[in-house]
């Protein structure tokens, strides 16, 4: 096998992992300046509150010590919570920690319909330097845009994904090329790199220095996207190009538009840094800018899908209809229900705020409050393994974050309340089917497996059998569902061989095994262990044991009860595609057995 470029492989998560963080030039300065006036003494704070945000947040949470941990080498919020609850000794601890999980989450899916929302619209704002377009006239073609980048998701974005890192290699490197323009005319704006600014500022003009953080956290936002792919890309190519490459590309640009304000004292210091230099380039560059906010929008749009996937193969959202999109890349996935609901949001907020000044007074709450639960789980694990210098660094982030969290709180008058909205419709989700699942196992009378076995031993020596195999799905081999009795006993339908089948989903995202144990009297268990982020080919399996079912039984839960939560489950249930259906069963021979429950 050929292997990789060393060169290429360190620059492929350029294209994947950085299109949030690196198309927040675009209107970072200009909303937070949309807070405080432009004056030498707030640009200086600003920059200098900039950079350091760039190095404790992206650089020292997510590259440093989140890429520390991973599960057989993946990473991301979900991942990071099996690891705490995993180490965890006082258990009486894991629902608190579910519970901070389910918000991350949720308030990850809310801040994530903002990004293609506030990308398109800012970048398609950049035309009105040149022309007198209408506002009305931006929402149409950011909205047009935002429909052709979810009708892609299909299929097409898939077979145009290998020109997202060279675009994006283009894009950091016309970022830099710009700002150092700009810096180039007035190099003293480097010495902000110096911390004294940031501090000063805070102490000389400590208003302006807490409301500019709630536009500087823009600058920061999709860093969790450094430890969340580590998985398909490795923790090496991923510090390397963002230490490397995309932050000293930031960092320029950056300085490079306060150096314009300084100049200027005005403007829109991410189009009129560039149009000053040159109207010829402005409209490719509109075009470039335009292309990678796509590209930001299409990794955000995957990473959603992601999170879906992993959150129904380890049990805590419903399961939905997946598309796999590769049989040799796992990740690229397609969830339609998905798709389209994230498509109805983005489009609700471009024709809401219409402005991406007023979605950024929305922007960044939300990802504030997924950092916040991140650094605190980083404190509980390091504290765990007692690292204790960890410790101390990971508490200093978690003071930072909250920092910029009680900064961010005044956005929710301004239209973060959007965004929470957002974000409380996945949390209930989770809730509701965590509290369904939890009330209707404990009602469901299963049977202890020795107490199982032996039944079934008196009924296959009694019972005219059926020729074949037949297997039986079941969640615990230890604890067997009524309907597999059901279907022995009171129907007395007993095969030669009956195999019951248990998927265990591990806490590593990939990885499969499976093995038949024989219990005797013809009664086998097949145990298969997956990761959740695993493929899993049931056909394939079969094949391998020599197992050629005849009928394949599952059970179905008929809920009845007067609780509304409940209710809302058995709903959910009910439209949520089947185990068998989820997981690709062969669709022939295979019976689903219904068993009333009432809770």
């Amino acid at each position: 096998m050929k292997k990789e470029n060393p060169f290429w492989k360190n620059l492929r998560p350029v294209g994947v992992v950085f299109g949030d963080i690196g198309t927040s030039p675009i209107y970072a300065l200009a909303i937070t300046f949309s807070f405080i006036d432009i004056n030498p003494e707030n640009i200086a704070g600003v920059l200098s509150l900039i950079f350091w945000s760039l190095i404790i947040i992206p650089s020292l949470q997510y590259a440093f010590l989140a890429m520390n941990l991973s599960l057989r080498g993946e990473g991301g919020e979900i991942v990071l919570s099996q690891i705490l609850i995993s180490k965890i000794k006082n258990k009486k601890l894991i629902p608190f920690i579910i519970f901070l999980s389910f918000i991350a989450i949720s308030f990850f899916i809310g801040d994530a319909v903002i990004t293609p929302s506030i990308s398109i619209v800012s970048a398609y704002e950049g035309l009105h330097l040149l022309y007198d377009i209408t506002q009305d006239k931006i929402v149409l073609f950011s909205s047009l845009t935002a429909l052709l980048l979810f009708v892609v998701q299909k299929g097409g974005a898939g077979r145009v994904s290998s020109l997202f890192t060279p675009i994006m290699v283009i894009w950091f490197l016309f970022l830099a090329f710009f700002g150092l323009i700009w810096i180039v005319e007035n190099p003293s704006v480097l010495l902000y790199i110096n911390p004294y600014y940031a501090v000063e500022f805070i102490l000389s003009h400590p208003r302006e220095a807490f409301l500019s953080l709630s536009g500087i956290i823009l600058c920061v936002t999709g860093s969790e996207a450094l430890y969340t792919d580590i998985g398909h890309l490795g923790k090496d190519p991923i510090r390397k190009s963002w230490f490397f490459f995309v932050l000293p590309s930031l960092v320029i640009s950056y300085f490079g538009q306060g150096a314009f304000l300084i100049s200027q004292g005005e403007g829109n210091p991410y189009f009129e840094h560039i149009k000053s230099v040159s109207d010829v380039i402005y409209i490719p560059a509109v075009i470039l800018t335009t292309a990678a906010t796509i590209i930001a929008s299409q990794a955000v749009i995957s990473g959603l899908f992601s999170i879906f996937y992993q959150g129904m193969n380890i049990g805590i959202f419903p399961r939905l209809k997946v598309e796999h999109r590769s049989g040799e890349f796992h990740g690229q996935i397609y969830i339609s229900f998905v798709n389209w609901v994230a498509f109805l949001f983005v489009l609700f907020m471009i024709n809401f705020f219409r402005t991406s000044e007023k979605i950024g007074h929305a922007y960044g709450l939300a990802v504030n409050i997924v950092m916040v639960i991140g650094a605190l789980f980083l404190v509980f694990v390091y504290s765990g393994r007692k690292e204790f210098l960890l410790v101390l660094l990971a508490l200093f982030i978690l003071a930072v974050d909250i920092v910029f969290l009680s900064s961010n709180l005044h956005k929710i008058k301004e239209g973060g309340y959007v965004s929470m909205i957002i974000a409380t419709i996945p949390f209930l989700i989770l809730a509701v089917f965590r509290v369904g699942q939890t009330k209707v196992y404990s009602v469901l009378k299963s049977i202890n497996f020795d107490d199982f076995f032996e039944q079934y031993r008196k009924l296959y020596k009694n019972s005219n059998k059926i020729s074949g195999k037949a297997v039986f799905l079941v969640r615990d081999t230890r604890r067997i569902p009524p309907y597999v009795m059901t279907i022995l006993s009171d129907m007395g339908i007993v095969y030669e061989e009956n195999i019951l089948m248990t998927i265990i989903q591990t806490m590593s995202p990939f990885g499969l095994n499976f093995a038949i144990f024989d219990h005797g009297s013809n009664l086998k268990i097949l145990r298969i262990e997956m990761g959740y982020m695993e493929v899993l080919n049931i056909t394939e399996i079969f094949r391998k044991l020599d197992i050629e079912p005849r009928a394949i039984f599952y059970g179905m839960e008929d809920i009845l009860t007067k609780n509304p939560i409940l209710k809302i489950y058995s709903v959910v249930k009910k439209l949520a595609p089947s185990f068998e259906s989820f997981y690709n069963f062969p669709t022939a021979n295979i019976h689903g057995v219904v068993t009333k429950v009432q809770v």
